[in-house]
């Protein structure tokens, strides 16, 4: 019985310290503790902690605290604030001799959370205080934590320096257990967490170990449309850009295993989903805009540097890119600042990249340009832009495939197809361009070219093979077909037809580098037309076409100081052919204007190489003006060093009455009628020139004078006259010879030298013109009697006979006859005459008187033994007053004052 009484009391005991206990924990610890907790709280937190209730449940070992809240340290709000927190201790703790909790359960959780400049938050008080990590004792604290419950939760951050506000609502978390416990470590935690974070839904499910030593963790992300641009002002560095709107969708996997003897890994595979991407520019110029971008990921290391994407593709995507004047483009400023960033991390070394990607697709691209450096202006447009690359590897010698296809300015096709290696870079690509306008492209031109494009379609169609060498540079090889078609364009200053055609067609192209071949199998131009204008100052238009810039030629002399060496580059097109061309020639620097036209231009031009040795054959042909032939026949070598040209070029039954603005202002004379022909023969072998000139003018006549300050001040009909045959021919020639290296050498320059000079030679010396054309070379312009004689001597009878053939080869040339007399040589010469007579007179007296016949005083000859005594007879018969001596006769007198007094006394008149 004493047994039973103590066993008795003993219950009792343990009853009544149960109850005493329970009563305790239930109704007299939870006011206490709340108040000692609250107090405690506001003292170390520095703000004011207030709970509604505490509730203990010692039966069954939960707490339960209502309405927890820290105001902030402004009073008017709070910071941190829960409705409910449920904690249900294991018994098994004292056991295990660790912490283990049955569940945690906390109900409507609330932050306020509000940053007051760059780094000072409502919180920063509360984190100014670091632990000294010396005072922390370390140890193995055992717990296991289960059942972990976290219920409508709300997180508000407001951000007052860029005056933004942060809400993520919704927060629901659930965490089956966290736990170091032996028996915990091996088991996966699959924690669960799902919110709304400004309105988009976050959801996070997972796998983790994270006491095993391997720290093993598994993360499934699924984010729906996550607004990106709302948070890129918490980004480390300054955008220079702006995001208007950008959509993030995501379903990825990240799986996290950290080991002891090698480096951790992460591999991630999953969905990601860019949409509705809009970029502008800092001063809100559209950039960029993407429909859609997702991405496949299959199992990818992201610490190992290696990715693989089963599949990645770009929906309608919209880039803008513009050059503005100083030549910067818009998208330059968004890497602003990253330099320094990148320098930073060249140091660090990394692990080679890797990416395999099983197909990148591309749809519904667009690509508009604008560039206006330098006044350029030019804009263009890429539409419907599709891209396929598959099976790519950027460590792998395995070529992957190519495709792209695209319209250019609306019209226009560019698709390239074919297989791509990078180790080494080699590309095998098949093209087609159809098309494309060149219209647009010709602002790049502006400051080289003096000519307006207004139509032109380029296509080609080939293959590419280009491969990379790092010795030698890229080696490229391209076969196929080139045309240019239906191009037009405008002289710029009298925005007239300059040149066209409407097709250029190179056939069977094969161009080479390294070194640079081309060859080509026909060239063939259709259709063409040109117009060569001399304008009004002088100047030809085509000669305009190309402007010539200052640093051109300061390029060049660099070259050239520098010794810089052209590399020889092998040219050969095996033919070449002409077909229905058309030259419009157009004077505006004679009035009135002439123009011309050269029509039916065609033929062919075989063989062209820059070979040593290769000459092409050359065969064309037209007519000017639909009626006169023009053949150019011979061999050329125009792309070797040595230029050799061997042609003749026959022009025929050119009517020359319509050059009559030319006769008129150049010769002061119009063009009655004339027809001309030429025979030109050109040789060009080693820089030098062997040229003949053959110009044939037939029944040319001038007609009424111009008057024309320009016209040529000599006697252009008297030249005709002396040029031109009794057929009415006039028959040139020629011969040119010189240098073509010689700065001052032009062929036509020493063609008109010739002209002019005969021009010339036939105003200021005809007959001696005519004497050289019919030899001999004598001055015909004259024939001299000697004085006070009238029969010519032998050598003018001859000139005489000269001139008579000249006249009849010459039939319309007139000759005037004028005679000339010098009054005082003659007069003195019949003087002399008269006093030679009066001589021989003396002696002919004598000789009649002797019985001698002599009828004339010429048949007289004084001899000299003679002279003296024939002299003094002459004397003593003229009748003129005498010198007398002192007693009055006659004088005797010198022989000398003798012949001075006859010659005085003797008078000639004009009549004689």
């Amino acid at each position: 019985m004493k047994k039973i009484r103590i066993i008795k009391k003993t219950i009792v005991f343990i009853l009544i310290f149960h109850a005493f206990f329970a009563i305790t924990l239930y109704f007299i610890v939870p006011p206490i503790a709340k108040k000692i907790v609250t107090q405690k709280l506001s003292e170390k937190l520095n703000r004011k902690v207030t709970i509604e209730k505490i509730r203990i449940n010692p039966f069954v070992f939960t707490i339960e605290v209502y309405n927890f809240k820290v105001n902030d340290v402004n009073e008017g709000s709070f910071f941190l604030s829960f409705e409910k927190l449920f904690v249900d201790f294991e018994l098994k703790s004292i056991l295990r001799r660790g912490l283990i909790i049955k569940e945690l359960i906390l109900i409507s959780p609330h932050v306020n959370i509000v940053r007051e400049s760059d780094n000072i938050f409502n919180f920063s008080d509360l984190i100014k205080d670091k632990v000294d990590d010396k005072n922390v004792k370390k140890g193995d604290f055992k717990f296991s934590v289960n059942n972990i419950q976290i219920s409508k939760g709300l997180i508000i951050f407001v951000d007052k320096p860029k005056n933004t506000r942060h809400e993520i609502e919704e927060i629901n978390l659930t965490v089956p257990f966290i736990s170091n416990l032996p028996y915990h470590i091996e088991t996966p935690v699959k924690p669960k967490f799902s919110a709304k974070v400004n309105g988009r839904e976050f959801l996070l499910t997972g796998t983790t170990r994270p006491f095993k030593k391997s720290l093993e963790t598994s993360l499934n992300i699924d984010i729906r449309n996550f607004d990106i641009p709302y948070y890129l002002p918490y980004l480390p560095f300054k955008p220079y850009f702006i995001m208007e709107s950008c959509l993030l969708t995501a379903g990825i996997n990240l799986r996290y295993t950290q080991y002891e003897d090698r480096n951790p890994t992460l591999i991630v595979n999953g969905n990601v989903e860019i949409s509705d991407v809009s970029i502008k520019t800092m001063n809100k110029k559209p950039l960029l805009k993407i429909k859609s971008f997702e991405t496949i990921l299959g199992e990818s290391d992201i610490f190992g540097n290696r990715f693989y994407i089963k599949e990645l593709g770009i929906q309608n995507p919209e880039l803008k890119i513009d050059r503005d004047g100083k030549g910067e483009f818009n998208f330059t400023s968004i890497f602003k600042g990253l330099g320094k960033r990148e320098q930073k991390n060249k140091k660090e070394k990394k692990n080679e990249l890797s990416i395999t990607m099983d197909n990148i697709f591309l749809k519904g691209g667009s690509l508009i340009f604008s560039d206006y450096y330098k006044n350029v202006d030019f804009q263009s447009r890429i539409d419907n832009i599709e891209l396929n690359v598959k099976h790519f590897k950027s460590k792998s010698n395995q070529p992957f495939q190519v495709l792209t296809k695209m319209n250019v300015n609306r019209h226009g096709i560019f698709s390239l197809s074919g297989n791509v290696s990078l180790e080494p870079l080699e590309a095998n690509i098949e093209s087609d361009i159809k098309n494309i306008s060149i219209k647009p492209f010709q602002n790049y031109l502006q400051d080289r070219v003096n000519i307006l494009i207004t139509d032109g379609y380029f296509n080609a169609k080939g293959k590419l093979n280009l491969k990379y060498f790092k010795d030698k540079g890229p080696l490229l090889n391209y076969t196929g077909n080139v045309s240019l078609n239906n191009f037009k364009t405008l002289d710029s200053e009298n925005v007239q037809d300059l040149i066209h055609w409407k097709s250029l067609y190179l056939g069977k192209v094969s161009l080479k580098t390294l070194p640079l071949d081309i060859s080509i199998d026909e060239v063939s131009l259709t259709d063409f037309y040109s117009k060569i204008v001399i304008n009004q100052e002088g100047s030809i238009n085509l000669k305009k076409i190309f402007v010539q810039r200052e640093d051109d030629d300061v390029k060049n002399s660099e070259r050239v100081d520098k010794g810089e060496k052209k590399s020889k580059i092998k040219v050969k097109v095996s033919k070449i052919i002409f077909q229905n061309g058309h030259i419009n020639f157009t004077d505006l620097n004679i009035k009135p204007v002439y123009s011309a036209n050269m029509a039916e231009l065609g033929g062919r031009i075989t063989g062209l190489s820059s070979e040593d040795n290769v000459y092409a054959d050359v065969d064309i042909r037209g007519k000017f003006e639909n009626y006169a032939p023009l053949e150019i026949t011979g061999k050329i070598n125009p792309l070797h060093e040595d230029l050799f040209i061997d042609l003749k070029i026959d022009f025929k039954d050119m009517d020359l009455s319509p050059l009559t603005p030319y006769s008129g202002k150049y010769l002061g004379y119009k063009i009655e009628k004339g027809k001309l022909f030429l025979a030109l023969k050109y040789l060009i072998e080693k820089k030098k020139l062997g040229a003949q000139n053959k110009i044939f003018l037939d029944q040319f006549d001038l007609g009424d004078k111009v008057d024309s300050p320009s016209a040529i001040k000599l006697p252009v009909r008297l030249a005709i006259a002396l040029l031109k045959n009794r057929k009415g021919e006039i028959d040139l020639d020629i011969p040119v010879s010189g240098y073509i290296d010689d700065p001052e050498f032009s062929i036509w320059r020493i063609v008109l030298k010739v002209i002019v000079n005969l021009l010339e030679k036939a105003a200021t010396a005809p007959f001696a013109l005519l004497g050289s054309m019919f030899g001999g070379g004598e001055e015909l312009s004259y024939v001299e009697f000697d004085y006070g004689i009238s029969h010519l001597s032998e050598n003018n009878m001859k000139k005489l006979d000269l001139l008579g053939k000249a006249l009849y080869e010459r039939p319309f040339l007139k000759l005037d006859i004028r005679g000339y007399v010098d009054m005082e040589k003659d007069r003195e010469a019949l003087k002399n005459m008269i006093f030679e007579n009066k001589i021989k007179a003396q002696k002919l007296k004598e000789l009649v008187k002797k019985g001698q016949q002599i009828t004339n005083v010429k048949e007289i000859k004084i001899e000299e033994n003679e002279y003296l005594k024939y002299l003094k007879n002459a004397y003593g018969d003229e009748k003129f007053p005498k010198p007398k001596t002192a007693l009055g006769f006659e004088k005797e007198l010198p022989k000398e004052e003798m012949e001075k007094l006859i010659l005085t006394n003797i008078v000639v008149k004009d009549d004689d």
